[in-house]
């Protein structure tokens, strides 16, 4: 286990966005559980078009998320019920505004923060 996965002890679920469908509207791909650290903080952010923002939280995670990909603080076995709604932000899942890269004081591999 590496440094920069050493302390997600959490599971979110993640909506991968997708191409847009043949009425302009934004898609989700399937759900994907991964480990996190969640940290419900609001904070003043800069996305990568340079636009100010305040984020909702502030998530460690185990690998990239593509811009416009939904996030819930959840397992996959609580997001596959028949209770769940159909679009995830109705459940509170949180849109990635933008990724944080940072690599480790070694190199050897990278902290990965999701700004939501």
């Amino acid at each position: 286990m590496s440094i920069a996965t050493k302390f997600l002890k959490q599971k979110a679920v993640y909506w991968p966005p997708q191409e847009r469908d043949e009425f302009g509207q934004k898609s989700l791909g399937d759900p994907v559980e991964l480990d996190c650290r969640w940290d419900d903080e609001q904070e003043e952010q800069v996305d990568a078009e340079g636009n100010k923002f305040i984020s909702r939280a502030q998530v460690m995670v185990d690998r990239d998320l593509s811009k416009g990909g939904l996030l819930l603080l959840a397992t996959i076995e609580d997001v596959n019920t028949e209770d769940f709604p159909d679009n995830p932000k109705q459940a509170g899942a949180v849109e990635v505004r933008t990724m944080k890269r940072h690599p480790t004081i070694d190199a050897k591999d990278t902290v990965r923060i999701a700004i939501l």
